[in-house]
């Protein structure tokens, strides 16, 4: 399910970059940023600068866009909101040795997805009066420097091993942490978290420039770096990226 939610936002996601081109080209960066200093009004200004006021081409557009963002943030967030109850589910609640019932095991999922939706709406009323929409760029730099060079190295180099992927992961994190805290989304910028502070260094606004390079490059330094021996440690971790379960010494021994 996951898979075909991220396949039908893919046309959508190709659709707002070349939305985003086209309006830097039509409307210009300078307008643009004059009247949103982040961006995000681009389609708008982009219909407005294409189509004439008050035509139904111009409507039907901002209509049909409107709708479209809401359902992809809708989606979203209901993925999020289920994988986060059912990871909450998986690690908190199922660590008791009695074994659950398959209607016990739904009654924790749905006790698990108020939980994750309470503690949502609080820091949501607590902080919206501050700007965090870095937010969703830190999320999916994390997710492409932590995850995507994790599982490529994983599924395609056997030299890869558990020394790598902790480099990788916990490197990447570390990159998009320090780089995010230090860009223009969180000061410096009429946009930003603590517009009145000034310490962006880091002139971009997306860390995974930085971090997703820098997460593949310790990967591979970890893994050629570590004296153990990285085809059975490339094993034990594909099994596991594989099935979610330690590889045992049954297992091993067929493997080998």
């Amino acid at each position: 399910m996951t898979t075909t939610r991220q396949l039908a936002l893919s046309p959508f996601i190709l659709l707002l970059i070349t939305t985003g081109f086209a309006a830097a080209a039509v409307v210009g960066a300078a307008d643009i940023g004059a009247v949103d200093a982040s961006g995000q009004s681009s389609p708008i200004l982009l219909a407005s600068g294409v189509l004439r006021d008050g035509s139904p081409g111009r409507v039907v557009l901002i209509t049909l866009m409107a709708c479209v963002i809401f359902l992809a943030v809708l989606t979203t967030v209901t993925s999020v909101t289920f994988a986060a109850a059912v990871s909450f589910a998986h690690d908190v609640f199922a660590q008791g040795r009695r074994r659950r019932t398959e209607t016990g095991e739904v009654r924790v999922l749905r006790a698990a997805a108020v939980i994750v939706c309470a503690v949502g709406l609080s820091l949501a009323a607590a902080i919206h009066r501050y700007p965090t929409d870095f937010l969703v760029t830190f999320s999916i730099s994390v997710a492409a420097s932590c995850i995507f060079p994790a599982l490529l190295y994983s599924f395609f180099w056997r030299r890869f091993n558990r020394r790598g992927l902790l480099w990788s992961v916990y490197g990447g994190l570390l990159f998009c942490t320090v780089l995010t805290a230090f860009s223009p989304v969180v000061s410096g910028t009429v946009f930003a978290l603590w517009p009145e502070a000034h310490f962006d260094w880091y002139p971009f606004q997306t860390p995974g420039l930085v971090s997703v390079p820098a997460a593949f490059l310790l990967g591979w330094l970890g893994s050629v770096s570590s004296p153990q021996n990285s085809e059975l440690e490339f094993r034990d971790m594909q099994y596991r990226v594989l099935t979610g379960k330690e590889l045992g010494s049954q297992t091993a021994d067929l493997q080998r």
